[in-house]
């Protein structure tokens, strides 16, 4: 977008549409605040390399640089683990106060915070949270969700109390990982996962907005496992491949997975289709195993929802195994030319027809309303920007908003027939184009590659 811009509020922009018959696009859209926009998780991907700063206990060590390959594989070369702070066992709590940290938070020198506190609750995700909100206004904090230390829900393996007390500490029982089943795992995982997410919630009630996001690597590990035992996890033969030891610190295999996940919350886009990390080896088992990693890595982090990954990402399907599937269905297509509004006329169109629909129920039918050129362009309104395609499909080019948002409609219009105008919730961008806008009943038309 050019500087062009204008920003309508809701009331104009809604009369405008009924003019352009795309006000169902912003009926249900309701004004906000910009305070009220804040606060709520921007639902853009992130186009800039991070400034990420990591804590954590030994499940965490030596993690943030494979984390930081993989950025760089993605095209962040922009990206930069700018400290690690590491203590076996601990609490993010233990981290508050460390020379580096504070100082690194303090600088506005660190957009992520990496975290994994071992039980909660824990008061330096807080603290934490609002010392680097304090110093960066687009501040954020990831607590990575873990998968249970000796498969086993037990807080007292980290206390020191004395016997008979609620504190007192608990030596773990021997653990064979081959034992686990996926339905015992999600048993023993539920009060972990349930109590992670109650914290995260009222961490960022108490801030105001959503600073602070789960990265939910204990389900993707689930996920993992569960595959292993249905014989599905290429390279991998059993449970034990994915641990060096009964606690359950993490093979090269688990810290890849944790790396896909993390890199999906920060940057909010699938890790699919990144090319295979030297952890993973060579070869066709490494490929197809990294597929599958990183599909379980996207699905665990799109369905989760305090990720910070919503809406429009989460429709984005990640190809591969383990990721979400593409819509399954079948596309009919028909000509109507018996028009009695406009005689002579002819209109091809098409009807997606799921694959679950049952003609005996009652079925939703949802219409859009996107753009088309005299040019022979279609304009489509997606949560990457305007996307400009040749009428037989390809794409040709995307146009994001000057501020990322996500696009809800998008039409040609003004006096000329060419402005481009982009309906993003309670605002509309616009810019001078070099299409024209294709009236209702105008004639069909060919691509000719005229360039906006």
């Amino acid at each position: 977008m050019d500087s062009t811009k204008s920003l309508f509020r809701l009331t104009t922009a809604s009369l405008f549409l009924a003019s352009t018959a795309l006000l169902v696009i912003l009926a249900a859209t309701a004004a906000t605040t910009a305070a009220e926009a804040a606060s709520r998780p921007q639902d853009v991907a992130i186009d800039t390399g991070q400034r990420i700063f990591s804590t954590g206990h030994s499940f965490h060590f030596g993690f943030a640089p494979v984390l930081d390959a993989m950025a760089k594989a993605a095209g962040f070369r922009d990206s930069a683990i700018v400290g690690v702070s590491s203590i076996g066992g601990s609490k993010v709590a233990q981290h508050v106060g460390g020379k580096e940290v504070t100082a690194a938070l303090t600088a506005g020198n660190v957009d992520v915070l990496m975290t994994t506190p071992i039980y909660l609750p824990d008061p330096g995700i807080e603290q934490l949270a609002r010392l680097g909100l304090a110093h960066h206004p687009r501040f954020r904090l990831t607590m990575m969700e873990f998968w249970l230390p000796f498969d086993n829900y037990e807080p007292r393996n980290y206390t020191n109390g004395p016997q008979g007390s609620p504190t007192e500490h608990v030596n773990p029982p021997r653990v064979d990982h081959n034992a686990a089943t996926a339905d015992g795992l999600r048993n023993i995982h539920k009060r972990y996962f349930d109590e992670m997410d109650a914290h995260v919630i009222a961490v960022n009630k108490n801030l105001g907005r959503q600073v602070v996001l789960v990265v939910p690597v204990g389900q993707a590990v689930i996920a993992l496992r569960e595959k292993i035992i249905a014989g599905q996890a290429p390279g991998l033969n059993n449970q034990w491949e994915l641990f060096t030891d009964e606690l359950g610190h993490p093979k090269p295999a688990l810290s890849v997975l944790m790396g896909y996940c993390h890199y999906a919350v920060i940057y909010r886009k699938s890790p699919v289709g990144l090319p295979v990390p030297p952890q993973l080896g060579a070869g066709p088992q490494a490929e197809s195993l990294n597929r599958l990693l990183q599909g379980l890595a996207w699905d665990a982090v799109a369905h989760h929802p305090l990720s910070g990954v919503t809406g429009g990402a989460r429709a984005v399907a990640a190809a591969g195994q383990g990721g979400p599937k593409p819509p399954q269905g079948t596309i009919k297509t028909f000509t109507f030319s018996q028009s009695r509004v406009f005689p002579g006329t002819r209109r091809s169109g098409a009807v997606f027809i799921p694959a679950q629909y049952d003609a005996a129920k009652p079925a939703c039918v949802y219409v859009r309303q996107d753009g088309y050129a005299q040019e022979g362009q279609m304009l489509v309104a997606t949560r990457f920007g305007i996307q400009i395609c040749a009428d037989d499909g390809p794409t040709q080019v995307i146009l994001p908003m000057p501020d990322r948002s996500r696009v809800l409609g998008v039409c040609l219009g003004g006096a000329d027939r060419n402005t481009l105008l982009a309906f993003c919730g309670n605002r509309v961008w616009k810019r001078t184009v070099k299409i024209h806008a294709v009236g209702a009943f105008s004639p069909r038309i060919a691509v000719h590659g005229t360039p906006l």
